[in-house]
């Protein structure tokens, strides 16, 4: 008896193969849809409503946000301008020193908004 050749092996194991992507693809995670936070620009009256989007955001899609860094990213992708920018700035400048962020830039948000 001769050994199968790679066609024999290939067409043996297509259908097997569709399958299992078939079963993978119905086990696939859907997201639900959150309505994307709003531009921050540093007014105190807007602080808590953009604070609110970006935890409903952010915790309604968990799986797109495995660490505090990659969170703390997107959160400065919504301050745009005003009072805050200086704060955002040093926040990149942080980032791209390899800088642990969450605590740095609470105690200076925090001091931001104060100011």
């Amino acid at each position: 008896m001769a050994a199968p050749d790679d066609d024999e092996v290939n067409g043996f194991l297509s259908p097997r193969k569709e399958k299992e992507q078939e079963e993978a693809k119905k086990e696939e995670v859907h997201l639900p849809k959150f309505v994307l936070p709003q531009p921050f620009h540093g007014t105190m009256k807007d602080t808590k409503s953009f604070v609110s989007s970006l935890i409903l955001y952010i915790y309604g899609r968990k799986a797109e946000f495995p660490s505090n860094e990659l969170k703390i990213m997107f959160a400065l992708s919504y301050i745009q301008g005003g009072k805050v920018q200086y704060w955002k700035n040093e926040a990149i400048n942080l980032i791209a020193a390899g800088q642990e962020l969450s605590n740095i830039l609470l105690r200076r948000w925090r001091l931001s908004l104060v100011i």
